[in-house]
């Protein structure tokens, strides 16, 4: 099994394997000490037979198409229908490809990337380019996407009627139509997980645009010849400290409080692989031993979350819902 079917693999069986989800979204207010459960909340969100999947995708549409009335009214059913699928399609995407990259997997290699370029660096065994193109893509994917999460986010926010407070929301509605109920913490629970992973992918692209920079700094280096006006610059520390923060690290390894890492610091100085990029400040690491860190020290995280999956390895087309689960 290749790396990419595997991580695939943990993300399909993830959103197919039963939950006991009254339990799962009741309990919103402990995502903030257990940030892996942003994860489940949205792998739920994504499962077809889940009855309260089915409440909050209707309601997503009702939400966004509420602004669409005047549009739709000289629409027939099936155009309108067919409106309905799209929307719904689009914001599963959006989860999707947050939980894609969270697993270090971009999902839109095909928009992004010239694949001769990729073949190029592969034949002429250039690891160093080919980690450029991976990372530099994996920044890019985790913007759009996170920009899309904010959009989604904000009409979940918005579910109650803008125009009279007292009227059922969006939600109330669809389950009484459908004459079913949700737990209580629903909303919250889909509003603070989605908060969670973008707060997650957000540290992350700090993460590896900080190692993007890195790579490509080095190589400008081995390019630039000594008189280049450039080359001062290139090493200058207080221009390429390339560093990440604590409380950004502590978020990628689903901490909830950086406290953790100042001890790991502190406890193991000849052990810890963390370096500190400024003396006088000690909140904040090189990104190369951040990323070294993350890898040895932080034993619960799977290599499917800390190590980005390479470009080559990535498919040529779009990574959907269906893929995860084909044989």
């Amino acid at each position: 099994m290749s790396e990419l079917e595997r991580r695939k693999k943990i993300i399909g069986s993830n959103i197919s394997k039963k939950k006991n989800e009254n339990q799962l979204l009741k309990n919103y207010s402990a995502i903030g000490s257990r940030p892996i459960l942003c994860t489940e909340v949205i792998s739920l969100l994504l499962n077809p037979s889940s009855l309260n999947s089915e409440i909050f995708w209707m309601s997503v549409v009702k939400a966004e198409m509420s602004d669409m009335n005047h549009i739709l009214n000289g629409f027939d059913e099936d155009t309108k229908t067919n409106i309905q699928q799209a929307i719904k399609e689009k914001h599963k995407k959006t989860l999707l490809d947050c939980l894609l990259l969270f697993h270090g997997v971009s999902p839109n290699k095909y928009l992004k990337t010239d694949k001769r370029t990729i073949q190029q660096a592969h034949n002429d065994y250039d690891e160093s380019y080919l980690l450029e193109l991976t990372t530099g893509l994996y920044v890019s994917e985790v913007y759009q996407s996170t920009n899309r999460l904010s959009g989604l986010t904000s009409l979940i926010k918005n579910f109650n009627s803008p125009n009279n407070q007292q009227e059922e929301n969006f939600m109330e509605k669809t389950a009484k139509r459908l004459t079913l109920s949700y737990p209580e913490g629903f909303l919250e629970s889909i509003i603070e997980s989605l908060e969670t992973i973008k707060k997650i992918l957000a540290a992350r692209r700090v993460l590896e645009k900080e190692n993007y920079n890195e790579i490509t700094n080095k190589t400008y280096r081995d390019m630039v010849s000594i008189d280049d006006p450039k080359v001062e610059s290139l090493y200058d520390p207080d221009k390429n400290r390339h560093e990440i923060s604590i409380h950004d690290l502590a978020s990628i390894a689903l901490i909830s409080n950086s406290i953790t890492i100042r001890n790991d610091v502190n406890k193991g100085k000849t052990k810890c692989v963390l370096r500190h990029s400024r003396d006088n400040k000690k909140n904040y690491f090189k990104v190369d031993s951040a990323i070294k860190w993350l890898s040895s020290d932080r034993k619960y995280l799977d290599e499917a979350h800390f190590k980005l999956l390479s470009i080559q390895e990535l498919p040529e087309e779009p990574i959907k819902l269906e893929d995860l689960f084909a044989d």
